[in-house]
């Protein structure tokens, strides 16, 4: 897993486990004439979904379009412009391509929040423009300024969804998360243990 990812999930797991400590309901015993359905149902009041599907799946484009251009320079330090470094930056191309023609189509868009609409619309501008410097592409530097342009956007759309995202998740859905990052990280340092 994604070291970067964890670690902005650790920074958001304290708030997550104060914000569910803060809000989480208080547990009441049900009076006989009371319904438990009713009670219930005072206690977790309904949060909407969100829809998440566009944002995350243009990051992995992004992701994958930024390593193919790290490894494109590496290539591109001792080699110039060769066919690898060329290779990398066409499969690049077909990453962003793909995002902006399928995962960031407008039928895609329309039923996002404002955020989320918002940060899709970011990640299509960027893709578009990172897409028009890599088809003009002349010079090793140049490949060297959209590789780092690349990353800076992804890490910062990245990081806005993640922070947007976990704002606006319910309680419940905090706690899963919560759970799912602690098994991660136990997972990982039992690996790391076993590496040992």
């Amino acid at each position: 897993m994604n070291v970067q990812l964890i670690a902005v999930m650790l920074q958001e797991g304290g708030k997550l486990v104060s914000e569910f400590i803060r809000t989480r309901p208080l547990r009441r015993r049900a009076q006989p004439e009371e319904p438990l359905l009713r009670i219930a149902e005072e206690l977790e009041p309904e949060t909407p979904q969100i829809a998440t599907g566009c944002v995350p799946c243009a990051l992995g484009h992004y992701s994958t379009c930024t390593g193919l251009l790290n490894e494109a320079m590496r290539f591109a330090r001792e080699d110039g412009l060769s066919d690898d470094v060329i290779t990398r930056v066409n499969r690049c191309l077909d990453e962003l391509n793909a995002m902006e023609r399928e995962d960031l189509r407008p039928e895609m868009l329309v039923g996002l929040s404002i955020w989320e609409k918002e940060l899709a619309e970011e990640a299509l501008s960027g893709s578009r423009q990172t897409r028009h410097q890599l088809e003009g592409i002349a010079t090793v530097d140049e490949l060297e300024q959209i590789a780092a342009n690349t990353q800076t956007v992804r890490e910062k759309i990245g990081k806005t969804w993640f922070k947007k995202r976990l704002a606006t998740m319910s309680p419940q859905e905090k706690v899963e998360m919560r759970d799912k990052v602690m098994e991660k990280l136990e997972n990982l340092e039992d690996d790391q243990e076993k590496d040992s």
